[in-house]
């Protein structure tokens, strides 16, 4: 439902609070032509948001709507015509241009990256892909695991809330899908491990030098000094740290991509 007392006429999505679809110049007189349907992936929200008030913006097209979905959906809704636009994260949806056919425009718009951080004090400074999903899983529970030789004292682990994004990527990407372990459970609501915020998960490995977390890392990201973002890779000579580089050219392995499905006879 539109909330047509907000200034700029934009409706909130329950429980996750990010304002989704259209500025309220556009919604003062009602629309002579169907609303802009736009389904996309739940990781794609912020990036919709923005698609959709410049696409008011520039075109005066009338209503646009943004319908968050599985990105697995995406594929069956623009093939019966239930949407304009899919927006499809890869890890999810790997298939998407088979399923919709070759007449439909295909945008990539840009990736995701994960960063993996912990305490400066902490010696580490990269990790084997293989070990972090042991870390989450809980089979790792001390840093002797990680780096050989050397007792750098027990693992805290801390993460983004586990329905998230980013949990799925780390899952995805390091642990085969994996569950997390049941640490990052215990003590839910309150205490715990699981945070809201990358700024939560800041605070948490600030605070424990034995601390790891993780968080969605962006070109204007700026980490606090008192951590340290670790290189990832397959062993200690071949892990590169996240750069604008790295994720570019897929180097760098937490990492997914956001493609924008046209179909061929939107407006």
């Amino acid at each position: 439902m539109t909330d047509k007392t907000q200034p700029w006429g934009l409706p909130t999505i329950a429980a996750f609070g990010l304002l989704v679809v259209a500025p309220s110049s556009a919604m003062a007189q009602p629309s002579r032509t169907k609303p802009v349907v736009i389904r996309g992936s739940w990781g794609g929200l912020e990036v919709a948001r923005r698609l959709t008030i410049e696409f008011m913006d520039a075109s005066r097209q009338g209503e646009v709507r943004f319908l968050p979905c599985d990105s697995r959906q995406v594929a069956d809704r623009l093939a019966s015509r239930e949407c304009d636009v899919g927006l499809v994260l890869h890890s999810l949806a790997p298939t998407t241009r088979d399923v919709v056919g070759e007449q439909f425009s295909v945008v990539h718009l840009g990736r995701f990256a994960v960063g993996i951080v912990v305490n400066k004090r902490n010696s580490v400074s990269s990790i084997a892909t293989t070990q972090l999903g042991d870390v989450y899983r809980g089979k790792i529970t001390s840093w002797s695991g990680v780096r050989t030789g050397r007792r750098v004292g027990q693992i805290e682990i801390y993460s983004l809330l586990l329905a998230t994004t980013e949990s799925h990527l780390v899952r995805h990407n390091t642990m085969q899908g994996e569950g997390f372990a049941q640490k990052l459970w215990d003590g839910w609501p309150e205490p715990s491990r699981q945070k809201l915020s990358a700024s939560e998960v800041t605070a948490a490995v600030i605070e424990k030098p034995h601390a790891i977390g993780f968080f969605l890392l962006g070109p204007d990201t700026i980490l606090d000094d008192r951590i340290r973002v670790l290189a990832i890779g397959g062993d200690q000579q071949t892990a590169v740290l996240p750069t604008l580089e790295t994720i570019a050219e897929g180097t760098y392995p937490i990492i997914d991509q956001l493609t924008f499905f046209l179909h061929p006879d939107a407006p």
